[in-house]
């Protein structure tokens, strides 16, 4: 896989796009896409019409945790900005899991879900 353009990187739907195109057979209503981030991951899978899985257990919920995250990234100075801008959004996850092993009953229902 080619690295993408940065205005193809997430929450751009074309990235996971892209990415589903690539996986031969493999189609939007055949793929869940399971992300620790609201704004980047959900809203990405989301705008791509693609059931999500928030995982729960992967978020940080300190702000100073948050800010260290910032600092040691390779996230650009917009792309912080347009993180917080896109924080005040209402974005829902298809489903959220607490823990890794709750991942296959839960894609094998929305697979199914959205195979009706």
């Amino acid at each position: 896989m080619e690295e993408c353009e940065p205005s193809e990187r997430k929450p751009n739907p074309a990235a996971l796009l892209a990415v589903i195109s690539h996986v031969e057979g493999d189609t939007p209503c055949r793929t869940v896409y399971v992300g620790d981030s609201l704004t980047r991951d959900i809203l990405m899978a989301n705008r791509a019409k693609v059931p999500s899985v928030l995982a729960r257990y992967g978020i940080s919920h300190t702000r100073t945790d948050y800010d260290l995250l910032v600092q040691i990234s390779h996230w650009t100075d917009d792309e912080v900005s347009r993180e917080r801008e896109f924080s005040v959004l209402h974005i829902s996850p298809s489903a959220a899991i607490d823990a890794f092993d709750e991942l296959p009953a839960v894609a094998d229902g929305l697979v199914q879900s959205s195979a009706v």
